[in-house]
């Protein structure tokens, strides 16, 4: 999960509650400007998924 916000405090507490989350793992996105960006690719994903019946999705690798 990409976690954006401008709020440092707010975006910690979230990511702690994310990692309670099995097989999930939070990842800092940056400043809620990267909203824009990501939301925008998700529609996209969504587009396609709908058009093509299927499931595609996003999935971010060898990130340590």
């Amino acid at each position: 999960m990409i976690v954006l916000g401008d709020q440092d405090d707010s975006k910690t507490t979230l990511m702690e509650i994310t990692s309670s989350i099995p097989n999930l793992r939070p990842l800092d996105g940056g400043s809620l400007r990267n909203a824009v960006g990501m939301e925008t690719f998700a529609a996209v994903l969504l587009t396609v998924n709908i058009r093509h019946k299927m499931r595609a999705s996003l999935r971010l690798t060898t990130i340590s």
